[in-house]
């Protein structure tokens, strides 16, 4: 977490709630501020812990089994809140959770290209042709083109921006079936490229919902989730929603989504 994406009133409004100081409605509003912002909720536990071991320290057992307690009812609640959003939303359905059409200028990949250069490789120009006919309007020119690209070269770099790029654009015809096959190579092709792997996920997990595929939705939307920043709070927004379409959202078993939480 940066300086420029800290939110300094939700960590005052955390620290408040660990000394005690907030009202049931403030704090109430604390929870719907860790679900818009899911990764301060590991800032509210390790807040607890710190608390609980200087309590420890003190010597009192009670206080120690206090701070346990407030831990465990903060992920409980944060539950119940997740089930009666959700529940409230029903009648909208899931799709309202996922990715509109995907801007292609912020997400088609492109082959940088500097003044500086001696050389474009044929593939960097065949890239970055692509990307133009795209925001030209010129869909199946450019699935040509990212489709030759795949025909002409071995090299994963270069495949996998292709299946990505085809991927978006299946996805914004609405030929979902096409980019959950594109966005999976883009994956196996990916490498070590991060950023590439965290959207063809986050992109796979949108179109898999897009087709009812619940359970496989939310394993590429977690991975999504958990690989980086790009995505993380609509990530965890869809990943609640696809757990209450799962069932997975209940309170049978308090522990397992205590720890799921943490």
């Amino acid at each position: 977490m940066t300086e420029e994406t800290r939110n300094t009133e939700l960590e005052k409004k955390i620290d408040a709630y660990i000394k005690g100081n907030l009202s049931n409605d403030e704090v109430k509003s604390l929870w719907v501020d860790l679900l818009r912002q899911p990764e301060y909720i590991s800032l509210l536990k390790t807040e607890i812990d710190v608390t609980r071991l200087h309590q420890a320290r003190q010597g009192s057992a009670t206080q120690t089994d206090y701070w346990k307690w407030i831990g465990a009812a903060a992920a409980v609640v944060l539950l119940v809140i997740s089930l009666n959003v959700f529940t409230d939303d029903a009648p909208q359905s899931i799709g309202a959770y996922t990715q509109g059409e995907i801007g292609l200028i912020e997400n088609l990949s492109s082959s940088p290209v500097t003044r500086s250069a001696t050389a474009v490789e044929p593939s960097d120009s065949l890239l970055n042709a692509g990307f133009k006919a795209a925001l030209d309007g010129n869909t199946q020119a450019a699935i040509n083109i990212y489709s030759s690209i795949l025909q002409e070269y071995e090299s994963n770099g270069i495949r996998s921006k292709a299946y990505l790029n085809l991927g978006i654009l299946h996805y914004n015809s609405g030929d979902f079936a096409l980019s959950i096959e594109s966005f999976r190579n883009a994956i196996a092709k990916a490498g070590d490229d991060e950023i590439l792997k965290e959207r063809s996920y986050w992109y796979l997990g949108n179109a898999l919902v897009n087709t009812n595929k619940f359970e496989k939705a939310r394993e590429a939307v977690y991975q999504a989730y958990s690989r980086g920043e790009i995505y993380k709070p609509e990530a965890f927004r869809l990943l609640r929603r696809l757990d209450y379409e799962l069932g997975n959202i209940d309170f049978d078993n308090f522990e397992q989504q205590i720890n799921e939480l943490e």
